[in-house]
């Protein structure tokens, strides 16, 4: 006899066997079925995003949005970055290298599907929604575009850039309030005005040293005065520095509220009260010191007291002129030099931003995450036509072994049994 007339053919195999084909691919089907039961069912969280396409905007942006591919690859890239993954891990607590939701990107469609399976229903859906918080947060702070992301610094460099103005606004605030010197936005630079007003008190105290030599050369030779006269007049030295501290804050009145303002018409009626006040001082220490001194002599060296006062008031704020001056103009141009590049950073981000709306990547939100109705593991129908199939293979080699002989070689005993059991 020939091979083929010795050995059984498959099908022949499956006509003599096929209670045992079936007894295995039901006893298969009831162990996936059985299995089905004891599996912890994992939850599929589902989301869609939709991409708007502007013709304007793809207009405006140049090639960026010159089809829908670009952006929502753009779009499917952030997704699926280190970053945004490391952002949904903190915030659902996940211990692994990369949470394992799933992006697919359908550019023909101009839609984005996220899915993510866990065994929690609630931990599913809210890792989706991390997911798109992420999303919304990398969009907010720094854009998907270059120019977008050139917007957002320019945005924050010009709130830096106003903060300076401010500073500098106040700065010189506070040192125009410490000014003992006139200086105003006008006349920025020094140009002598206290050397000016000076003059006409120095031709004045001239007068009236001149008259007072006079009058005291008239007084000794009449013999009215026993001595000359003292060189320094201590009562005096208070009112002299108070005389000084009034001039100068009329001057600086003077130009800030107007010659008719009620706090410099103050300032000139208490020059005039200290001005009456050195003289009563000078004429009371004068006769104390000789009784022959006469009230015009007396008169005189008051005169000269408020002279040398006001000159000397008017000499230290010409040693500060200068100085402060400079110093004003300085911060002048300073504050203008920041408020023309506060303006030239607004203009630069008001370009970017234009450029940037242009280029935007328009998304939304089509389908909010949520949760399937049934497990994404477990399907009984499935269960049953998994387990059928497999049983079955498995029961076709068990009968092609039963007829081969090999289960009889190997297992006698029950391989007897079974044929009994099969001939009943």
């Amino acid at each position: 006899m020939t091979e083929t007339t010795n050995k059984p053919q498959m099908l022949q195999i499956l006509q003599m066997q096929w209670k045992t084909v079936i007894f295995v691919a039901l006893v298969g089907t009831i162990i996936f079925m059985v299995k089905e039961e004891f599996v912890r069912p994992a939850w599929r969280a589902k989301a869609t995003i939709l991409m708007a396409f502007d013709d304007q905007a793809a207009t405006l942006g140049g090639g960026l949005l010159a089809s829908k591919a670009d952006p929502i690859k753009m779009l499917g890239a952030v997704l699926a970055s280190q970053s945004l993954n490391d952002q949904v891990a903190k915030g659902v607590g996940f211990k692994g290298k990369k949470v394992p939701f799933d992006v697919r990107v359908d550019s023909a469609s101009g839609q984005i599907f996220l899915t993510f399976s866990d065994n929690s229903k609630s931990k599913a859906k809210y890792t989706l929604d991390k997911v798109m918080d992420g999303l919304k947060d990398i969009e907010g702070s720094t854009g998907f575009t270059t120019a977008s992301q050139e917007a957002k610094k320019l945005e924050k460099l010009v709130s830096d850039r106003q903060e300076d103005v401010l500073k500098s606004e106040r700065d010189l605030k506070v040192f125009q309030d410490n000014l003992k010197t006139v200086v105003t936005p006008n006349v920025p630079y020094y140009g002598g005005q206290y050397r000016a007003l000076m003059e006409p008190i120095k031709l004045q105290l001239g007068k009236i040293k001149k008259e007072i030599e006079v009058r005291k050369k008239q007084a000794i030779e009449q013999g009215h005065l026993s001595s000359d006269l003292p060189t320094s007049l201590p009562p005096s030295i208070r009112w002299r520095d108070n005389l000084i501290r009034l001039g100068e804050e009329l001057r600086l009145a003077e130009i800030s509220s107007g010659p008719e303002a009620p706090n410099v018409v103050r300032l000139k009626q208490s020059i005039a009260t200290t001005e009456e006040l050195i003289k009563g001082e000078v004429s009371k220490y004068l006769k104390s010191v000789d009784t022959g001194m006469d009230a015009i002599l007396s008169n005189l060296i008051a005169q000269k007291t408020i002279a040398e006062s006001q000159l000397e008031g008017l000499q230290k704020q010409d040693a500060l002129a200068t100085d402060e001056a400079i110093q004003f103009q300085h911060k002048v141009q300073d504050l203008m030099g920041m408020r023309k590049l506060m303006q030239d950073t607004a203009e630069r981000y008001n370009t970017a931003n234009a450029k940037a709306e242009a280029q935007k990547v328009r998304w939304s939100i089509l389908d909010e995450p949520n949760i399937e109705r049934a497990p994404a593991n477990k399907s009984l129908l499935s269960s049953i036509m998994l387990g059928f199939a497999v049983g079955a293979i498995l029961g076709v080699i068990f009968a092609a072994l039963l007829e081969l002989g090999l289960i009889e070689k190997q297992y006698p005993k029950a391989f007897r049994a079974l044929k009994a059991s099969s001939h009943k």
